[in-house]
């Protein structure tokens, strides 16, 4: 082979012979004193492979290596012709081996070895690459899952004491790092998962109308200002406009102005001539001074949250356009949106991967939602494709060192349970209309897969509470939260790997697109809505 060729193929002769002189010669203390004892595969040359397969051998049998031993070992295996006789291996002693060469030539076959192993990769790829049935964004995952999960590419972790570890775990809780501390504004939920989770998966369902894009969208808003981490949502369902209507609703709903709307100021207006929910109707000379200072005053510390200027115009408060998109702004949050239907999970991917390397790491993915996700392959059936997008998003949560929270549909088989007594062979037994972990539709992977499962459990749906069976109290508060647009809900965390699962009270408030947790007074036992 010329040395061309050789070179072609990431291949070093001598930095090989080197080694194995090293092992022959009796001073494998050299290459224990590196730290980084050479595999078989390390070695090109198939004569090379085979030798040092022999002098591994002779290790585990607890023999001494050297010339003579290995020679005979050689020919008992009927390999010693095969490498070139014992004069082959009488040329490869005439190397010298020093310290300082051996650790250099075991770093060079390495180093030229997981070479050889990204140059095959990468030849898969390209006949990957002709194949034009291929989608574009899978070439680009298929190649980095291939680096990735390569175990031969996998360097091992160096050993420690335990104590250091321990000491640095302590330490780690007690104090933990700011950009590892991923919380929500919903402090019962913080306490139960322990934060949101780096790595983790948290699957989040329910039926349709129940508040899951709320609650997502509540949540990736919520940690995009408290993290100052980029949150990517990627919904595959409603397009950006509803979702900024849904955004500013519910920011609206919290601080008690609605940024979709123009400000009423009907006290400021002599003949009232205003016109329902927003727009004004003024003409010269209905103004006064006094009313426009007075709604300058009352505004003014909301004005702070939603507008850059530092006081409130007049000509504002004239139009009823009190508010702005400041709250919104790259300054104070990095909330990305991605309305891009039939995605992939190797396309969130890609998408998630430039953003990092554009704003830095992800403080979190949210994908609304998971049935509507395309594996870029063909499967025999949709639960085995459910499957597969149920794994990849668990290695892409891993992969991006963030937590990813997939919303997911419940089956239909949950309308059809209605709470009572059903009665088998005699005997009778309750029925729990509450979502559980057989419910998430179309595999039962997902749940396998994921590090926590919330459950969102409309407490009015007909077949969770009808009136019959509810008490002549619990009638009329359901009636009043009805008219005032409140839906109590339950958020039922069914797997927790990290900790207990349970049940928070929160309260949905479909109008404003807002869920906030309840909060009781122990002296009246009615719901509090801090909003």
């Amino acid at each position: 082979m010329s040395k061309d060729s050789k070179k072609s193929i990431l291949y070093d002769e001598l930095a090989e012979k080197y080694i194995l002189a090293t092992y022959i010669s009796g001073k494998r203390i050299l290459v224990e004193d590196v730290g980084l004892i050479p595999k078989p595969e390390w070695f090109f040359e198939y004569s090379h492979q085979e030798v040092f397969k022999s002098i591994e051998a002779l290790e585990s049998e607890g023999f001494e290596i050297d010339l003579l031993s290995l020679t005979k070992k050689l020919r008992e295996e009927k390999k010693l012709e095969k490498i070139g006789g014992e004069s082959y291996l009488l040329q490869i002693l005439e190397e010298t081996p020093i310290q300082s060469r051996v650790e250099h030539g075991i770093k060079t076959l390495r180093d030229l070895y997981l070479r050889r192993q990204v140059a095959n990769i990468a030849k898969e790829t390209v006949q990957e690459a002709h194949d034009e049935s291929k989608n574009i964004a899978d070439l680009f995952n298929s190649f980095e899952e291939r680096i990735t999960n390569n175990e031969t590419i996998k360097f091992p972790t160096s050993i420690s004491l335990l104590r250091n570890d321990l000491d640095d775990f302590i330490r780690s809780v007690h104090n933990p790092k700011e950009e590892e501390e991923i919380l929500c504004d919903y402090s019962k939920l913080n306490e139960i998962l322990g934060g949101l989770r780096r790595n983790n998966l948290i699957i989040l369902a329910s039926r349709p109308g129940e508040g899951k894009t709320t609650l997502a969208l509540n949540i990736a808003f919520q940690v995009a200002f408290k993290s100052m981490l980029p949150v990517a949502f990627f919904s595959l369902e409603m397009d950006k406009k509803q979702l900024l209507t849904r955004i500013l609703a519910s920011e609206g709903t919290k601080r008690g102005l609605d940024p979709r709307f123009k400000i009423e100021f009907p006290e400021i207006y002599e003949s009232e001539e205003t016109v329902r929910k927003a727009y004004m109707v003024h003409s010269a000379g209905t103004l006064t001074l006094d009313a426009i200072e007075q709604a300058q005053k009352k505004f003014k510390n909301k004005q702070k949250i939603f507008n850059n200027a530092k006081s409130i115009e007049q000509e504002q408060i004239r139009i009823g356009t009190l508010l702005s998109t400041n709250r919104f702004s790259d300054r104070e949050h990095q909330l990305h949106i991605s309305d891009s239907p039939n995605l992939t999970v190797g396309d969130i991917k890609i998408q998630c991967k430039r953003l990092a390397r554009e704003k830095g790491k992800l403080g979190l993915v949210v994908i609304d939602y998971l049935q509507l996700l395309g594996s870029g392959q063909k499967y025999v059936n949709r639960y085995d494709e459910i499957t597969s997008i149920s794994r990849s998003l668990k290695i892409l949560a891993k992969d991006l060192d963030c937590p990813v929270i997939a919303i997911s549909q419940l089956s239909r088989g949950i309308d059809s349970r209605e709470k009572g007594t059903i009665t088998v062979s005699g005997k009778s037994f309750d029925v729990d209309p509450r979502p559980r972990l057989s419910d998430l539709r179309e595999s039962g992977s997902i749940e396998q897969d994921a590090d926590s499962v919330i459950f969102i459990y409309d407490q009015y749906r007909k077949r969770q509470m009808g009136d019959d069976n509810m008490t002549k109290s619990e009638i009329i508060e359901k009636r009043h939260n009805l008219e005032k647009g409140f839906a109590p809900v339950s958020l039922m965390v069914e797997k927790n790997r990290h900790g207990r699962t349970g049940k928070i009270d929160m309260v949905f408030l479909k109008a404003s697109q807002f869920m906030q947790e309840q909060e009781w007074s122990k002296k009246t036992g009615e719901t509090q809505h801090n909003i």
